[in-house]
């Protein structure tokens, strides 16, 4: 069964160093490249607002598809958009979220769907771009790189976001989105 980041001590509000419980008998799950000393981390995806354990989105496009889950944070700042959701830019401070280990590539098509991300496209025709990043386990030595959505920063201006000092984003602390209903085909 896959972890929603419950068993992992995370409890969407810790910020750097996050704090993990001492009695989880593993604090870095993902398996180790030994030939480089980093993860093997093939599909793997930093999110931090709609798609994390525990948040709107999170049952529908990540659970099918989640090996397993664990806090982390990445270097960026965040920011609540007025359409009800956050986005991640490249300037100086830290971002709490969840890194999701998938089974295939299925699982990214699928969240790229959801982000209206097109690699095809040029970057001003996306809204975020998605981006190989460093990601470091909270309070721990880094991790290796995951995929993340990013948005650039005249984009969030643009939208007039609100920067999140804490660089932890929750539905409970912005609530303003409602989960889109279920689509059945015909």
């Amino acid at each position: 069964m896959p972890t929603d980041g419950d068993d992992l001590g995370y409890n969407g509000k810790d910020h750097p160093p996050c704090r993990r419980r001492a009695d989880h008998p593993n604090p870095y799950p993902f398996n180790r490249d030994t030939q480089q000393g980093g993860l093997v981390i093939m599909v793997a995806i930093f999110v931090y607002g709609t798609l994390k354990p525990r948040e709107t989105y999170h049952d529908r496009y990540c659970r099918p598809h989640l090996i397993q889950a664990m806090a982390a944070q990445v270097e960026g700042r965040l920011y609540h958009l007025p359409m009800g959701y956050p986005a991640l830019t490249l300037e100086p401070g830290w971002v709490t979220g969840t890194l999701l280990q998938l089974r295939d590539d299925t699982g990214l098509a699928a969240m790229d769907a959801f982000e209206g991300y097109d690699s095809t496209r040029s970057p001003a025709d996306n809204e975020y771009s998605r981006q190989w990043r460093s990601v470091l386990p909270c309070g721990g030595e880094p991790l290796g790189s995951a995929w993340m959505y990013v948005m650039d920063h005249p984009r969030v201006q643009r939208y007039q976001g609100v920067w999140i000092p804490a660089g932890v984003w929750s539905h409970t602390d912005w609530p303003s989105i409602r989960p889109a209903p279920e689509t059945t085909p015909p």
